[in-house]
This record gives structure tokens, sequence and C-alpha cells, in this order.
């Protein structure tokens, strides 16, 4: 009777490490509806990132998974929350294999956004599972797009007040150098952002004219990509700022 026992206990046990080892095969498929390659957007503006999520695996995704949203700019990593992390956790929807949905998240473009043209990627991975999950192409998690930062018209038709701006060092660690030359008396501020907006130095200067310098300490400033932006009555300039 203590031999069957045994037996019994041990038939359970594998079957319990056997339900527990369980994999699911979600293979995501990520790509931006929205922007779209070539839009144009101007600082100050708020605009829908559309994501199209597709499961390609053989299994299904369910609600009580978690997926990381990964957003970057030009290389750089969006941080959300506080503290800050280089993704945002989000459910997951339910997906059976061959099923899509889509996902919408609102983005501002800051008004120190430099102009020019800006690459926008989305990425989303599996973050947490009761299985475990297995997703083995990680390459189409992805989608980028290139869309261009441009002032309004009102803006460039605004007289050149600012002849220069140079910054230096950049990157910088400890202290950064604003070198502006101006064409004429004005008064003139200096804002820099983060990448989300969050104003984290501001310099304003009254009747300047010919060149100036302005600085900013960064010391306390986490590394990363921030934006700048010089304004005068008449004119305005962006760029970005390294911090390292």
């Amino acid at each position: 009777m203590k031999k069957i026992f045994i037996l019994f206990v041990s038939a359970l046990l594998a079957c319990t490490i056997q339900a527990f080892s369980q994999k699911r095969n979600i293979d995501l498929t990520v790509n931006l509806i929205s922007p779209v390659n070539n839009d144009v957007m101007n600082p100050g503006q708020q605009f829908n990132i559309t994501t199209r999520i597709k499961n390609l695996g053989t299994d299904t995704l369910t609600q009580a998974d978690t997926l990381e949203f990964r957003q970057s700019f030009d290389g750089n990593m969006i941080q959300f929350g506080n503290p800050p992390m280089p993704y945002l956790a989000m459910p997951a929807p339910y997906l059976e294999p061959g099923d899509s949905t889509q996902s919408n998240l609102q983005f501002y473009i800051s008004n120190t956004w430099p102009v020019g043209n800006t690459t926008m990627c989305v990425k989303i991975l599996m973050k947490n599972a009761a299985d475990t999950i297995v997703d083995g192409d990680t390459l189409n998690n992805e989608s980028c797009v290139m869309f261009r930062v441009e002032h309004p018209s009102s803006v460039n038709g605004l007289t050149n007040n600012i002849s220069t701006v140079t910054v230096y060092p950049n990157p910088v660690s400890d202290v950064a150098n604003f070198g502006i030359t101006l064409n004429s008396t004005t008064d003139i501020e200096l804002v820099v952002t983060d990448i989300t907006g969050r104003v984290v130095a501001r310099e304003q200067r009254s009747n300047l004219s010919g060149k100036q310098e302005l600085k900013i300490n960064t010391s306390t400033l986490p590394n990363g990509t921030y934006l700048y932006k010089v304004s005068t009555r008449d004119d305005v300039q962006t760029g970005k700022l390294m911090v390292r």
C-alpha cells in the first residue's frame, strides 16, 4: 500500500510540473498606422499614435497578460512614470491566433522641439504572464516612421532677431553655454525641456543686443536628450542638448 501511494504522488507531481512548464507561442507584430512617413507636425501640437497589434502565434494572448509599450525619438527612449521607466506597462488585449487590434496613445510635441526630421519608433514586448510566453521573433515587434517638425507659417514669417545660437560643450555634463548673437536689441528667453516637454531650466533676459552668453547648469539632470528653445518677440530657434 505504501508503494502504491508513493507512485501516485510521483505521478501527481509530474503532472503538476508539466502544467506549470507549459509554454504559449505568441508572435506579436506591430505596425504604426498614425502618424505616417512625411507627416508634418508643429511645436505645441498633440497627435495620436495609433498602432496595430497582431498575434501571429499559435496560442491566445489574454487580458491577464501584460505588455511593455516602448517609444523612442531618434533613438532616445521615452521615460514613463515616477520613478521613470523606459516602458509603459499596459494590459494585453485578447488576441486569438491571427487576430489584431489597435492601440491609441496621445503624444505632445513640446514648444521647444527642434525643427527638422524626427524618427519615431514604437516597440511592444511581452512583460509578464501567468505562464511562460515565447515570442520567437521580436524583430517584428517594432515599427518606425519619420515625420517633420516645422513652425507654423506665422512663425516662419517673423523677422530674424536671432542671428546664431551655438551650444558648447554638447554633449555636456556640468554647464552648457549658449552663445547667442542678436541682430537688434530685444528680450530673450531660453527654455530647456526634457523630451516629453517638462521644463527643466529657464533663463530670461531683457534689453540685450549683439553677442550674449547664457549658462545652464546640467549637473543635476539625468543623462539623456533635452530640447532647447531660444525666443525673442520676433524670432525662435530650437535645437537638442545632450547630457552625458
